[in-house]
Parts: structure tokens; C-alpha cells; sequence
């Protein structure tokens, strides 16, 4: 049960990755362009803590949290925190 949902979690990081990329794309790396006013600056810092917030997010699943499901899950381990299967 849990590694269909993680399957799904994990394509979605993906599309998340793409969209990142698309992001850096268009913002010419979350560069503020030359005389930008500080409106436009507090939203290129803004990308910018948002990639990183969302990468960690994505790290901590792909890499901590999720391995902890796919290793234990099967009979009678459903839930690797509690060790029940609810």
C-alpha cells in the first residue's frame, strides 16, 4: 500500500524538478536583472528559498523517510513507526 503512494510521491518530485529547472530557465538562474527594483529582488530571494525548501523537502523524502517504508513494509510491518499495520 505505502510503496504505491511512494511511487507517486517520487514522480512528483520529478515533475517538481522540472518545474524548478523551467524556473531557473526563465529567471536566468534567479538572477535579478541589472537596476532591478527591490520589489523584483525580494522575489528572486524569495525563488531562491524556495528551491532550497523544497529540494530539502524532497531530500529528507527520497532519502529518509521514504526508505524507512520500503524496507520494512510487508506482513504485520505496514507502519515502521508504531510496528502496527493501521
Amino acid at each position: 500500500m505505502a510503496r504505491a503512494a511512494i511511487q507517486v510521491m517520487r514522480a512528483e518530485h520529478e515533475d517538481h524538478g522540472a518545474v524548478l529547472a523551467g524556473i531557473e530557465a526563465i529567471t536566468g538562474g534567479r538572477v535579478a536583472p541589472q537596476g532591478a527594483c527591490a520589489t523584483w529582488r525580494a522575489l528572486y530571494l524569495g525563488l531562491g528559498k524556495f528551491h532550497d525548501d523544497l529540494m530539502m523537502h524532497v531530500h529528507l523524502e527520497n532519502n529518509v523517510l521514504f526508505p524507512r517504508f520500503e524496507t520494512t513494509e510487508g506482513p504485520g510491518n505496514g507502519n515502521p513507526i508504531s510496528g502496527c499495520n493501521h
